[in-house]
């Protein structure tokens, strides 16, 4: 089904912000976030008020951003995709993925030289499992997700970067896809992807904040509905992994746990008995 022209521009500003440098994006504080009638509303505020810790991080995730995106272009669609397949080997065969039902997951880009979720996507599918994947809306960082079941049918390449989202309306119908924000049932495993992270579970991401403000909003719901906090995993390539700690504000949303091609580091005991616990 095709877009209405008026969210193209959106859409197209969107996955800009996925791939260039963001300064401008990192001059911008956090996120307004709530919720109306089941919607995601999520906007950016501007510079009043912002401390010199602020700044100092702003700066330090610009920096992080420039050396991880050069190490990245050095790396061979070959490479990214035998590094993607060992992590996707290492998350399927986890106890964490086998007892998960309903999964969210990001839909990957070539072009941003992150991991490859082709094959991920695909098994959440076939194990019969629900599975939840972004659309963007509108340029201030507001995402939904939709349900998927079937990558062939359900999924179109958005310009200007061709990445893939689901289609708002089920395949020949009327009816709108199901919406995580409005389930009644609460998400188990959340796979994010990210630019850089340490060994402490701390994520950097494009600059865009989509994530982190989609998180904010859905974690208010779980709250409210007293459901479990989905747990937070993200995909790595081994250049993405920082010795250095990666600089973090009051906005990060911590991760649980981070799947790598020598395998799952955890953000702490707690999240290893999470992840381990049947």
């Amino acid at each position: 089904m095709l877009r209405s022209p008026s969210t193209l521009p959106w859409r197209s500003l969107a996955q800009t912000l996925r791939s260039v440098d963001h300064s401008l994006v990192d001059s911008l504080l956090g996120w307004g976030v709530s919720i109306g009638k089941g919607a995601l509303s999520c906007r950016r505020f501007g510079k009043g008020g912002t401390s010199r810790t602020m700044d100092v991080v702003r700066a330090q995730k610009k920096e992080l951003r420039t050396r991880v995106k050069q190490e990245l272009k050095l790396l061979s669609s070959e490479e990214i995709r035998r590094q993607s397949h060992l992590i996707t080997e290492t998350l399927i065969a986890s106890a964490l993925y086998r007892k998960s039902r309903v999964v969210a997951a990001y839909v990957s880009a070539m072009k941003l030289k992150e991991v490859d979720t082709g094959l991920l996507v695909k098994n959440i599918l076939e194990d019969g499992k629900q599975c939840y994947v972004p659309r963007v809306l509108d340029s201030d960082s507001n995402l939904q997700f939709l349900r998927i079941t079937d990558t062939s049918t359900d999924l179109i390449a958005v310009p200007p970067f061709g990445i893939e989202e689901p289609t708002e309306m089920l395949p020949n119908s009327s009816a709108p896809r199901r919406d995580l924000m409005t389930e009644e049932h609460p998400l188990d495993v959340f796979i994010l992807p990210g630019l850089a992270f340490d060994r402490s579970c701390r994520r950097c991401g494009r600059g865009g904040g989509y994530y982190d403000c989609y998180l904010s909003s859905y974690l208010t719901r779980c709250q409210a509905k007293g459901w479990p906090k989905p747990y937070l995993i993200a995909l790595a390539l081994d250049q993405q992994i920082r010795d250095e700690p990666v600089p973090v504000d009051e906005h990060d949303q911590m991760l649980d746990a981070i799947a790598t091609t020598s395998g799952v580091v955890y953000a702490n005991e707690e999240s290893k008995r999470r992840a381990l616990q049947k």
